[in-house]
């Protein structure tokens, strides 16, 4: 048994079509706001000491719709050892500062995504 939908994608396409002058703005806004956000995340959730690491967090242009949230290893080389646990030739908790850091700016970022979709469709 076969089963056959038809789907009329015209209304879509015009739809879309009327908004196109202004997606690739809106979605570069969407973008920057969202990359910011996670990195203000990452920031809150890096263990503070004397403060290098939470000042070395970056966002860097991926492409025009990609971002990237990091710690600068230039500036906090220990960085991967805070991530994987390892002080010294000790082991010590793993602090996964940038996991917690994007999925709080996931969270947080759910209403500005939903906002541009809510946009896209009206």
């Amino acid at each position: 048994m076969t089963v056959e939908a038809l789907i009329d994608t015209s209304v879509l396409i015009e739809h879309l079509e009327s908004k196109r002058q202004e997606i690739p703005s809106r979605l570069g806004e969407l973008v920057q706001t969202v990359s910011n956000i996670y990195r203000n995340t990452v920031v809150l959730e890096a263990p503070r000491i004397t403060g290098n690491l939470k000042s070395s967090i970056r966002v860097e242009d991926v492409d025009p719709l990609t971002r990237r949230v990091y710690p600068d290893e230039g500036q906090a080389p220990y960085a991967i050892y805070v991530l994987e646990g390892i002080r010294g030739k000790g082991r010590v908790e793993p602090n996964d500062f940038m996991g917690r850091g994007a999925e709080k700016g996931r969270e947080m970022s759910k209403s500005y995504t939903d906002e541009f979709i809510r946009w896209l469709t009206s």
